[in-house]
């Protein structure tokens, strides 16, 4: 369920295909990590939901993807573009990739995926279109579709970056280390260096900006996300950024550990593990975002508290963070 009133899901605010997409992505890599008995109980359940629900949000007709649904199955928009289509790529991506995913929820998302590469087509948002690119490079075969989406990427750094702003926008928003991430990863898999390259300035750029010390000591600086009130470039850092949010601190997370696959410098390794730690306290405030006790994550970092709200955007990013974090080998 999309939000949760402290750690108690509210069934009023439904689902939605962001949510489910996230869900499929961390039940295929606990299909990897959890012993024999999880493997076949929760995480399989949650494929097969999964899997159901993203095959029903899609519309052949349309060539588009309605997002969100109530409880009871009742879908609350039409068939639209957006960030949901290019998490859904990315969720049936790595379900179809994932070699410890029992062959036939395998062979239902990649027969899902090949379904809904149309909507794809009319992705036009740098982050739908980052999100699907994270999904199809997991993916043997390459698509026009991936070719299409990671040089629009390339096209929009490239015209948008400078010495002092080298980045895709010229605005800091959410879950932009995946900006980043996407443009290594897709570079990395068309074996065209310099385009991975404009990845990893992009992401070192990045880094700095949210504390960390990418070209220095590794252990230097803490984890400090640009908040929900967004960073605009040529304007001045205000003192409140807004909240900071586990979304973004899982992005940061991936796309570290994407830099450590693609080059193997342990600063890569090192600052993924510490901006993991956020999670966990080490951020401005020393306060952890998981809650050990529910096995949820807090809704977001505020100016001297945490959101107590548990909501699944922000569970499913803290696991979704530590698996990645295992899947690379920087975490047991």
């Amino acid at each position: 369920m999309q939000f949760g009133q402290g750690m108690r899901p509210d069934p009023a605010s439904g689902h939605c295909v962001d949510d489910v997409a996230r869900l499929a992505i961390v039940a295929a890599g606990l299909c990897a990590e959890q012993p024999q008995a999880l493997r076949a109980a929760a995480p399989h359940t949650w494929l097969d939901m999964s899997l159901e629900f993203l095959q029903q949000a899609y519309d052949p007709e349309s060539q588009a993807v309605r997002n969100m649904r109530t409880v009871d199955g009742r879908w609350l928009d039409e068939p639209h573009s957006g960030d949901h289509v290019g998490r859904l790529v990315w969720g049936l991506g790595e379900v179809a990739s994932s070699p410890a995913v029992p062959e036939k929820f395998r062979e239902r998302a990649v027969e899902q995926l090949m379904d809904v590469l149309p909507a794809v087509r009319g992705l036009t948002s740098l982050r739908s279109m980052a999100y699907a690119v994270l999904g199809l490079v997991r993916v043997p075969e390459p698509t026009s579709e991936l070719e299409r989406c990671v040089e629009r990427l390339d096209a929009a750094w490239q015209d948008t970056a400078t010495a002092e702003w080298p980045w895709f926008e010229e605005e800091l928003t959410y879950d932009n280390a995946r900006l980043a991430q996407a443009l290594l990863a897709g570079g990395a898999r068309d074996g065209d260096a310099a385009m991975a390259e404009r990845g990893l300035i992009a992401l070192d750029w990045y880094l700095e900006q949210v504390g960390l010390d990418p070209a220095g000591d590794p252990a230097r600086g803490r984890l400090r996300l640009v908040g929900n009130l967004w960073r605009h470039k040529g304007v001045a850092r205000p003192e409140d950024e807004g909240d900071e949010q586990p979304l973004d601190a899982a992005a940061v997370v991936e796309a570290g550990a994407q830099a450590w696959r693609v080059t193997r410098q342990e600063r890569y390794a090192s600052l993924a593990r510490r901006s993991f730690a956020w999670f966990l306290g080490d951020n401005r405030l020393g306060l952890p975002l998981y809650d050990a006790g529910s096995g949820g994550c807090r809704d977001g970092l505020r100016s001297v508290d945490t959101n107590a709200n548990q909501g699944a955007e922000s569970t499913l990013a803290y696991y979704q963070a530590r698996l990645g974090l295992i899947r690379a080998g920087l975490a047991d």
